[in-house]
Formats: structure tokens, C-alpha cells, sequence
């Protein structure tokens, strides 16, 4: 009776299988002819690392400083009303519009925003009640007068579940994407270990 001396592949396979894991692009391709691990094995690992642990960096910081956060976002939403209707801003405009038409409200703070926007008492259409040409300059009894700021952040805290899904979820992918990798890494220097 013979017994197994070494851990490793049938006989019969051991020359195959390094060329079907070259076929597939498996990173333990043709190891065989070398001795030892080149250090790249390990940069896809380090990258996603990397990617995961500044988003939760992020994440943490963004709640640590939420209302320094608010103050930046809202003078550079009003900044960002000076680029409404200007040539090569269509992007701007239009997420202006749609935001203002669909949250039924009007500039960041307050309907006032789009004052120093214009240099007259005027607003966008999309800011009117009954939408019509030029309804901008009509009185300000006819223009929304919640906040776009404080409307869409109140909408994003009642979707908050939502939002947090998505994070985890996003989360859970980036983390069974480590895990893979360095279990990828593993198989190949176990490979290496039998090919030496």
C-alpha cells in the first residue's frame, strides 16, 4: 500500500493545472518555474485596504464634523447659484431646476438667495407655484418658500434607511472582496509551497 508522502495535486494533473489556471487568468499561473513570491501578489488586497479603511475614514469624519460640513455646503450651494443659466453650466441648471421643481422649494437658505443671483427681486420659473413663462418676476406670494437645503436634507434623514442599506451593502461587498483576495493570495503561496 502506498502512502501519501506530499499534499498536492494528482500525478496526473500536475501539469495541467497550472496552464488551466493560466487560461482562466488565475494569479497562480505557471508558478512552478520560479522561486519565491513576487510582492504584487498582495497589491490588490493592499488596494481595496486602502479604498476601504479612507471611505470608513470619511464616514467618520463626515459625522464627526457634520455642521462644519453644513455651513461649507451651503455657502458653496450659493456660490453655485451664480453659475445658473450661464453658458457651458447646463448640468448645474438642470439639477437647479429639477431639485427646485420636485422638492417644491426655492434657493439654498431661502427664496432671497436668488436676489443677489439676478440683482432684482426675481426668481428662477422653477421656483414658482403655477409654473409659466417668466413667473420668476412675478410676486413673491406665487414663488415656494421652503428652503432647498434644509428640504432635501430633511428628505435624505426620512430615507436614511435607505441610504444606510446601500452603505452597508457597499460595505459588505468591498469586505468579501478582501476576504477573496487574500484567500486568492494564500492559495497561491500554498501553490508555491508545493512547486518549490
Amino acid at each position: 500500500m502506498e502512502t501519501l508522502s506530499r499534499v498536492g495535486p494528482p500525478e496526473g494533473l500536475r501539469g495541467h493545472v497550472p496552464h488551466l489556471c493560466s487560461f482562466c487568468k488565475c494569479p497562480a499561473r505557471s508558478r512552478c518555474s520560479r522561486r519565491g513570491l513576487d510582492p504584487s501578489e498582495q497589491r490588490f488586497f493592499v488596494l481595496l485596504l486602502l479604498v476601504f479603511l479612507l471611505e470608513t475614514s470619511l464616514a467618520i469624519l463626515f459625522f464627526a464634523y457634520t455642521d462644519k460640513i453644513d455651513s461649507y455646503a451651503q455657502q458653496d450651494l450659493k456660490k453655485g447659484l451664480h453659475l445658473y443659466g450661464t453658458p457651458g453650466n447646463v448640468g448645474l441648471t438642470n439639477a437647479w431646476t429639477i431639485i427646485q421643481t420636485d422638492f417644491r422649494c426655492c434657493g439654498v437658505s431661502s427664496y432671497t438667495d436668488w436676489f443677489e443671483v439676478y440683482n432684482a427681486t426675481r426668481v428662477p420659473d422653477s421656483c414658482c407655484l403655477e409654473f409659466s413663462e417668466s413667473c420668476g418676476l412675478h410676486a413673491p406670494g406665487t414663488w415656494w418658500k421652503a428652503p432647498c437645503y434644509e428640504t432635501v436634507k430633511v428628505w435624505l434623514q426620512e430615507n436614511l434607511l435607505a441610504v444606510g442599506v446601500f452603505g452597508l451593502c457597499t460595505a459588505l461587498v468591498q469586505i468579501l472582496g478582501l476576504t477573496f483576495a487574500m484567500t486568492m493570495y494564500c492559495q497561491v503561496v500554498k501553490a508555491d509551497t508545493y512547486c518549490a
